[in-house]
Parts: C-alpha cells; sequence; structure tokens
C-alpha cells in the first residue's frame, strides 16, 4: 500500500509540473507518463484520466501562490474551451 501511495505522489507531483508550465488541453495521460519516463500502461496502473489526477493534487501540500495562480488559469482556459 505504501508503494502505491508513493506512485500516487509522483504521479500528482509530474501532473502538477505540467499544469503549471501548459495548458490543461494540452496535457495527455502520455504526456504525464513521459514526464515520469513510464509507460502508459504503467501509468494505468494507477490512474485512468488527467481529470482523476488533476482532482487529486489539491490534495497534496500547499502550493506556492504562483503555482496556484498558473494552475487555476489553466483550469480556466479549459473551462473557457468547453464553453465556446
Amino acid at each position: 500500500m505504501i508503494i502505491k501511495k508513493e506512485r500516487l505522489n509522483q504521479i500528482k507531483e509530474a501532473a502538477d509540473s505540467l499544469f503549471a508550465q501548459m495548458p490543461y488541453t494540452e496535457i495527455a495521460i502520455t504526456t504525464i507518463a513521459d514526464k515520469l519516463i513510464w509507460s502508459r500502461a504503467n501509468l494505468y496502473k494507477y490512474v485512468t484520466t488527467k481529470e482523476e489526477i488533476f482532482l487529486e493534487i489539491p490534495a497534496m501540500p500547499a502550493l506556492s501562490a504562483d503555482e496556484a495562480y498558473k494552475l487555476q488559469l489553466n483550469v480556466l482556459m479549459f473551462a473557457a474551451t468547453k464553453i465556446r
């Protein structure tokens, strides 16, 4: 169980880094797997969608103000694309 928890933390940290750098819409499971230097199949053992990962990120320790701002901006940009 500890190993799974560690892996999930690695996934959240990698995804958080990507969400802070790139628009939400440009990130895929493959992007996250590449960041981790894992195969997609290995990543799918722990999560099934980027949305699942994204929703877990708030459970991480507090982000810096800059990181939180970038993350929220990416979410808003994604939401705006769905409204159009």
